[in-house]
């Protein structure tokens, strides 16, 4: 009897394990280049850049989403450039990553949106 019951906890051990090891959070990031000076959250880029977004640091209420120099050497980030917290929106998967800008003639345009490649949340970006 002592064996079963035995068995029956470690197998919900397991379980609750698997559970919460499938339920970590994740960390995505992208190299995207910016052609044209583009405003992000109050800071002009342009050229390669990382973006990178943590599922931890929005569930945390913490800045989420970081945008990085691409450093060329290492071939990953560089300088800090930005940290803002995003604004999640449900959106059709995409095939690559995504951003949507406010394009202006005259002036630099300012990215509004991202999404990484294959994902249905889009990250909205604050003014």
């Amino acid at each position: 009897m002592r064996k079963t019951v035995f068995i029956g906890a470690l197998f919900f051990i397991v379980i609750l394990a698997v559970t919460a090891m499938g339920a970590t959070a994740t960390r995505r990031a992208a190299v995207v280049r910016f052609m044209k000076p583009t405003i992000v959250a109050g800071a002009a880029l342009m050229g390669p850049v990382v973006f990178e977004h943590d599922d931890a640091r929005m569930a945390r209420g913490e800045a989420c989403t970081k945008v990085y120099r691409y450093d060329a050497k290492t071939q990953g980030t560089g300088d800090l450039i930005v940290a803002f917290m995003c604004k999640p929106q449900d959106r059709g998967r995409v095939k690559e990553f995504e951003a949507t800008l406010v394009k202006t003639p005259t002036g630099p345009d300012r990215l509004v949106e991202y999404q990484f490649q294959g994902e249905t949340e889009g990250h909205g970006v604050p003014y």
